[in-house]
């Protein structure tokens, strides 16, 4: 009756709050109801970010960012793998977001040179800013540092950072760890 009551009490003075009014019978039945969910296991409120979701949750969330679950993939290599593309969709196509989705995967920042056309260096910056013009192309190499060994794959890392980059762009990527 726990819930019942609970819900009984917020009702305000122009409500009856008595328990075995029609009103406190029918929040009685919804309070029963309520207090058969073990909050315990349902924890609810973490199934909301993709940091705290679970199971099917965790698939909706993939879902939503376009990240499919792998057959047999664990929850905590596919979050990983969502978080790691999150950067894409709120940055857009900058190296901040690039180099965010490398140090999501490392757990450090890349080292990030600019190259502009024919070659041409337009500067060497982790943290440097896309320039350059709709005729010109423009390359930019990404030196993945990975100082503590974390396993990542590569294929993942590169496909998360192509998406990221501009259209028109290459990437040339150095690794310094993954398989």
């Amino acid at each position: 009756m726990g819930q019942a009551l609970n819900l009984l009490n917020r009702l305000s003075n122009i409500f009856t709050k008595d328990p075995n009014s029609i009103l406190g019978q029918l929040f009685g039945a919804v309070g029963a109801q309520l207090d058969a969910v073990d909050p315990a296991q349902t924890n609810l409120a973490s199934q909301f970010a993709v940091s705290t979701a679970t199971g099917d949750a965790l698939d909706k969330h993939g879902k939503d960012w376009g990240v499919p679950r792998r057959y047999g993939e664990s929850d905590d290599a596919y979050r990983a793998r969502i978080l790691a593309v999150l950067p894409i969709y709120t940055n857009g196509p900058t190296v901040q977001a690039i180099s965010t989705i490398v140090q999501n995967f490392t757990g450090v920042p890349p080292i990030i040179i600019e190259y502009g056309p024919d070659g041409f260096t337009m500067g060497v910056s982790p943290m440097g800013q896309f320039v350059f013009s709709d005729e010109d192309p423009f390359t930019f190499q990404i030196q993945v540092q990975n100082p503590n060994n974390v396993p990542y794959k590569r294929a993942d890392l590169e496909a998360a950072v192509n998406q990221a980059k501009p259209a028109r762009s290459t990437a040339i990527f150095v690794h310094q760890g993954g398989v």
